[in-house]
């Protein structure tokens, strides 16, 4: 889980090694891990593609979150 996917697109490659990173870098990074434990993947390329949509756009499984509304409110 976290990886590269997981880092605010915007930030730079230098961001990731400071002390003072902002906080919307941990929240970020946090709620693309959250998505990752709560979706059972079925083979690594959905994996990769719903996690760059979610990354690029933003955008969840609508039937995952219609299965997880909670979740997916915290997520955003």
């Amino acid at each position: 889980m976290g990886g590269p996917l997981s880092v605010l697109p915007h930030c730079p490659t230098l961001c990731l090694h400071r002390a003072d990173v902002p906080a919307q870098v941990d929240l970020y990074s946090l709620g693309v891990v959250v998505f990752e434990m709560w979706h059972r993947f079925s083979t690594a390329m959905e994996r990769a593609v719903l996690l760059r949509e979610l990354r690029e756009a933003g955008k969840l499984p609508a039937a995952w979150e219609s299965q997880h509304p909670q979740v997916a409110r915290l997520i955003r």
